[in-house]
């Protein structure tokens, strides 16, 4: 049990009650530096360094060069009929300036995924390569970018692939602080939706 609660000050005073000892301070400051006790609730908070920031987040490049991916939602919207219906946004983010980049895709599956990445690309010809987490429709998007590579075959989206070359990395999985560059921009689009349309129903 620990009495030196009151630091030196209260220690010695409660040792002058009882007795006389030269030199006291020097003692009580020694046996409280010493203390197994007092050195566990004295600790300082452990402090881990910030790790710096990977290159292709602090280097000059064209915009969307490396581009942050993710979904946000889900947002409802007022089917032509007046029944509510889900969506969600696609969010691109570029890792250096922070820009971002919205399409409105009805489903998560891997062809909304393709679709608005030509949307994207299009816009943006200097977006090379892409981050996300381990989605399975992003994972999907992956192997069929890839598969169209290595076997091209006809049709739209295979024949706007072969004039660029796209890379696609994923995060660890389970770990969704590494993607934080662009989950933080989710949540400020987030918020500016549900201030801009609070609880009003939109047409897609």
């Amino acid at each position: 049990e620990c009495w030196h609660w009151g630091g030196v000050a209260s220690t010695l005073q409660k040792l002058r009650q009882r007795s006389f000892i030269l030199k006291a301070r020097k003692i009580v400051y020694d046996a409280l530096r010493h203390c197994p006790g007092c050195k566990r609730f004295n600790a300082k908070p452990a402090a881990e360094p910030t790790p710096a920031l990977p290159a292709f987040r602090v280097e000059i490049t064209p915009p969307f060069l490396f581009t942050g991916v993710d979904f946000a939602g889900p947002l409802y919207y007022k089917r032509e009929n007046g029944r509510k219906a889900k969506s969600y946004i696609l969010l691109f983010t570029c890792a250096v300036s922070r820009a971002i980049h919205l399409e409105l895709t009805m489903d998560l599956s891997t062809y909304a995924v393709l679709q608005a990445l030509q949307k994207f690309i299009n816009r943006f010809p200097s977006a090379r390569n892409f981050i996300s987490d381990n989605g399975a429709s992003f994972r999907r998007a992956d192997a069929e970018i890839r598969l169209i590579y290595n076997h091209i075959a006809r049709g739209e989206i295979s024949k706007w692939l072969t004039e660029t070359k796209l890379t696609w990395k994923f995060i660890t999985p389970a770990s969704p602080w590494v993607g934080g560059f662009w989950e933080r921009m989710v949540g400020c689009t987030k918020r500016c939706l549900s201030k801009a349309l609070g609880t009003d129903r939109i047409s897609d």
